[in-house]
């Protein structure tokens, strides 16, 4: 396969807003070809998408109420596929092959009036990527830039008679993870869970205190664009209904950068205010570049793949903060970032122009992470959990509802683990002219 770019020193070809638009009607009539003479009786839909690495598909799916064949397409590569199995409705298991008929996997996917969110599986069913697809209309299509359903929003209510401010986000195949904070409590809480629906306006959701034990289990079910109902079934005696405040959901934007052998990928937040968006375009497009001038001078064996995300800790009306989480080449590892962006004065904010200038908080933060880490540890006995707090040093901080956070990284055993530590313990030695000032 060739592929034809564009590179100067300074640029990348970048693919942001644009679309990239397929004529589906050879590989329709390829689909509608695929079922001989039993091709009167049929429906053939087109659908088009992104995995969750980024890769562009399309899928032509045709049925004739009882089996589906088709052809799925990586676009970028031009790969073709073969997929066919038995006609359901609302979900099905597909066989995937090769142009050879060879097998490669399977293609899983629950159906909706939508589209269709689909997973593709290796042969084993041990490994495999996810591919939200999206129906189109048969004489042509785009595929979208980045997925319709990648959002953050944040929500304001009561639990527990507890005023909360509760803030979501959403992961590959419609799962949910994000934060509830209790800050007059001066602590908070992870959440994870699941949508039942693509849209997502049902949610279950997990509560987790930040050493990782479960709390609680409960349900976020959409009333209308500005609010959510949240019901819980207290101590399993009665049910606990309230009704949560929600802002207007933020969008993630996705872009790719494509060279011969490398493929960067891209998901970050868009706020619509001007100087953030601009700041973290620009953070991402030289973090981009590095990875090209890295990388530029290996021999193009197969394409390397290294891309860039965003757990977000608290958007506010003066500040952003998170973690990125880079797949870069010169480590094996994920790589953690934590920023915290002064959205008032337009600008990174460094730990050291918080505090007074005679007070240690170097100590202070060491004495009581080590603290919380010995109360972790008795909480969670296991010696692998033991190794793992002791070898964690936490030291990514951001500012957070309900004080300082100092999170771990991202550990495929452990999760990810946060320790808060209250504003008001150090309300004193907050610089009065610094960046915190009007917090107290």
């Amino acid at each position: 396969m060739k592929t034809n770019w564009i590179f100067s020193i300074l640029t990348l070809v970048c693919f942001y807003g644009h679309a990239q638009q397929v004529d589906p009607g050879p590989q329709v009539r390829h689909v509608i070809d695929l079922f001989g003479v039993k091709n009167k009786g049929l429906w053939v839909q087109v659908f088009a998408g992104l995995s969750h690495k980024g890769d562009p598909y399309s899928l032509v799916l045709g049925h004739d109420l009882k089996e589906y064949k088709g052809i799925l397409m990586q676009l970028e590569s031009n790969d073709s596929f073969f997929v066919e199995g038995p006609y359901h409705a609302d979900q099905f298991k597909l066989i995937i092959q090769d142009s050879n008929y060879t097998h490669l996997g399977f293609l899983l996917a629950e159906v909706y009036e939508t589209g269709l969110r689909a997973r593709w599986m290796d042969t084993g069913k041990e490994s495999g990527m996810f591919i939200e697809l999206m129906k189109k209309h048969r004489e042509g299509f785009a595929t979208p830039v980045c997925s319709s359903h990648n959002w953050y929003q944040s929500f304001s209510g009561l639990m527990d008679k507890d005023q909360v401010f509760v803030q979501l986000q959403t992961d590959i195949d419609q799962r949910i993870y994000g934060t509830l904070s209790v800050p007059q409590k001066l602590t908070g809480y992870i959440v994870t869970g699941d949508c039942e629906d693509q849209e997502c306006k049902i949610m279950n959701l997990r509560m987790h205190d930040y050493f990782g034990e479960r709390i609680k289990e409960f349900r976020l079910e959409k009333i209308n664009e500005s609010q959510f109902k949240t019901e819980e079934n207290f101590k399993n005696k009665f049910k606990l209904i309230e009704h949560w405040n929600a802002n207007a959901k933020q969008k993630f934007i996705c872009k790719n950068k494509v060279l011969p052998g490398i493929k960067i990928y891209a998901q970050y937040l868009q706020l619509n205010d001007r100087e953030f968006d601009q700041w973290l375009h620009a953070f991402l497009d030289k973090w981009a570049d590095q990875v090209v001038n890295y990388y530029q001078n290996a021999p193009v064996e197969k394409i390397r793949e290294f891309s860039a995300y965003i757990d977000i800790d608290w958007v506010h009306k003066d500040w952003v903060t998170g973690i990125f989480r880079f797949e870069e080449p010169w480590s094996e590892e994920t790589r953690n970032l934590s920023f915290n962006y002064d959205r008032k004065n337009n600008r990174i904010v460094s730990i050291d122009e918080l505090f007074e200038k005679e007070f240690d908080y170097k100590k202070y933060f060491d004495d009581y992470i080590a603290w919380k880490k010995q109360e972790m540890m008795s909480v969670n006995t296991s010696n692998r959990f033991k190794l793992y707090v002791q070898t964690e040093k936490f030291s990514h901080w951001t500012l957070r509802p309900e004080g300082f956070c100092f999170s771990s990284d991202f550990n495929r055993v452990w999760g990810n683990r946060k320790i808060i530590i209250p504003y008001a313990l150090l309300q004193d030695k907050i610089r009065k002219t610094g960046p915190l000032r009007k917090m107290y």
